[in-house]
């Protein structure tokens, strides 16, 4: 739930460009300050107080790889003394990166796994969220299948698969 504004006084850098903010909590309980721009009406930046705070104590906006973090864990608790400007580097992020990649390919929709094939029968493996309602080890399984069931699907016949299966029936 939000709680009531507390309007304040902006700081150097902000009053450059924002004229107005005020301090909300949230429901995670971190204490967030809504900035408006000089001049509009109709648009506000939200950014957390603590990375408000750090930005004036050094009197310049933080860049976006910079973040401040609490000392003593405590989000609450937003005293200079208590917060901390990381600085991360290309290493760090691509490391983060990283991680977030393999997560992902850990995720049980691409795991492999084992399928037959609706055609032939044969035995193979296939990515999870791969698998359908008919499932083929190849593109020539999969044309044999639907020429098969033409009639399932409503569709005709070609003739030259007609011609070819007479020919075949004859000769056997």
């Amino acid at each position: 739930m939000n709680s009531p504004k507390q309007f304040i006084n902006i700081s150097s850098p902000f009053d450059k460009v924002y004229d107005s903010g005020y301090l909300i909590t949230e429901y995670d309980n971190k204490v967030y300050i809504k900035l408006k721009p000089i001049g509009d009406t109709k648009h506000s930046k939200k950014m957390s107080y603590a990375r408000y705070i750090a930005s004036v104590s050094i009197n310049r906006i933080l860049n976006q790889y910079e973040k401040v973090m609490h000392i003593d864990k405590n989000p609450l608790n937003n005293d200079i003394s208590n917060l901390k400007i990381c600085n991360f580097s290309n290493k760090e992020i691509e490391e983060k990166e990283t991680k977030i990649i393999q997560i992902e390919k850990s995720k049980p929709s691409n795991k492999l796994i084992e399928a037959y094939c609706d055609q032939c029968g044969k035995k193979y493996t296939r990515k999870s969220k791969l698998l359908h309602k008919h499932n083929f080890c190849s593109v020539s399984c999969q044309h044999k299948f639907y020429r098969k069931t033409a009639n399932y699907f409503n569709k005709p016949i070609s003739s030259k698969y007609i011609r070819k299966n007479l020919i075949n029936s004859i000769t056997t």
